[in-house]
């Protein structure tokens, strides 16, 4: 196993933003790119049920600070990155795609969405982290594509995330304001670190597109605060999947670090002139049109963080008075995306989601064992066929047959 040079590549590219691997024989060299998009969808009933994978409508525009420099505040040009709008309490999921391990750690502001820690780690950070190994428990604070393939929140429990929900800054709704009392980061913070380039073809982990719901719009409403924080929403069933990656490959050096920063729609068109996307539906509108909820098959697993403090949108809209009660339930049918039981999507590329996940009809048998069927069942037929007793026969007389 060859290990290639350490160039990497960081650029926005048709909706997305793509890390790759700089190859001086791109023929020969294994793949390494990641790509990752930031789903528009529904947000999803904020109460006490779980809730199946939502949709996606489409990928958020993403756009170069650099290029409307001039017209950004300070805060933001001086970080770079990129920026899309969002609208106060719409949601969204990250999307990965990538052919060879990505180990991704993601800030709601200064807040790591998979820990629950503040990336300004201090003694009692390590504290905590040694009372979780000490009882055995897991301290991953990533995810790794391409076996993550996707996010829809913070992790507040084994299984369970609080879907990613915009929100206006400096409204104690962030979950860097409720755990943190500051809000001077907002946005999201993406840390990229690639595996060392070997000359190798990849393991890869299965992976199936999430497919795309289908809907109307509504109005936008215009928000009077500028940048967007991360909020905690209702809660989604969504495991984050262990590390099994080998430590030894990945590369510390090369750690990429990428600003992505939400405007509301006001300041948005203010920015670049253009109009934002349509406001996207409720939760109730899609389930009562007949769209689907999604749910994939996932081995669980004990990943979570530090959230027990932070509480979602709605709850803090009722302590605030502006909301009586919990979000309605909604009951969308859930569409299964992957069997384990009928196919082994580990052994199947399927970028464009034509395998059917519930497998064949039947089970794979080649011509000798349908054969072999066929002899079983005339030998079976023989031995029934044969009277042993007078019972047997006045059985037989009196049978169906």
């Amino acid at each position: 196993m060859t290990r290639l040079n350490n160039r990497y590549r960081c650029r926005v590219q048709g909706g997305a933003i793509v890390f790759e691997h700089v190859a001086k024989n791109p023929g020969s060299n294994m793949p390494q790119k990641l790509h990752m998009t930031f789903e528009r969808t529904i947000r999803v009933p904020d109460n006490a049920d779980k809730s199946e994978l939502p949709p996606s409508f489409g990928s958020f525009p993403l756009y170069k600070v650099r290029d409307y420099a001039t017209r950004l505040p300070a805060e933001i040009t001086n970080k770079g990155g990129v920026f899309f709008p969002m609208y106060q309490k719409e949601a969204m999921w990250i999307d990965f795609k990538a052919d060879a391990p990505f180990m991704i750690k993601i800030y709601a502001g200064g807040v790591n969405v998979v820990s629950g820690e503040h990336a300004a780690e201090d003694l009692n950070t390590k504290i905590r982290r040694q009372e979780l190994a000490d009882k055995g428990e897991n301290v991953q604070d990533y995810v790794v594509a391409p076996l993550q393939r996707w996010i829809d929140g913070i992790a507040v429990s084994p299984g369970v995330v609080r879907q990613f929900v915009a929100m206006p800054m400096g409204q104690g709704y962030s979950v860097e304001a409720q755990l943190t009392g500051q809000k001077v980061v907002g946005g999201m913070q993406f840390e990229v670190t690639p595996t060392l380039p070997m000359i190798k073809e990849p393991i890869r982990g299965p992976r199936l597109p999430r497919p795309s719901g289908d809907s109307g719009s509504i109005d936008a409403i215009a928000m009077s605060a500028r940048a967007m924080g991360i909020s905690a929403g209702g809660k989604i069933v969504q495991n984050i999947v262990k590390d099994t990656v080998d430590p030894e490959r990945w590369n510390k050096k090369s750690t990429m670090t990428i600003p992505v920063h939400i405007l509301n729609s006001e300041a948005f068109r203010q920015v670049t002139d253009r109009d934002p996307h349509p406001c996207p539906i409720t939760a109730s509108d899609y389930a009562q049109a007949g769209f689907p909820f999604f749910r994939m098959y996932e081995e669980p697993t004990d990943v979570s963080g530090r959230f027990g403090a932070v509480r979602s949108v709605n709850t803090l809209d009722i302590d605030r008075g502006l909301v009586d009660d919990d979000e309605s339930s909604v009951k969308p049918r859930i569409v299964d995306l992957r069997n384990p039981g009928r196919v082994d999507l580990s052994t199947v590329e399927d970028p464009h989601g034509l395998v059917d996940p519930a497998g064949p009809l039947l089970d794979f048998r080649p011509l000798a064992e349908l054969e072999q069927e066929l002899e079983d069942a005339d030998e079976s037929s023989e031995t029934l066929s044969e009277p042993e007793s007078e019972d047997v026969d006045v059985k037989s007389e009196d049978s169906d047959y």
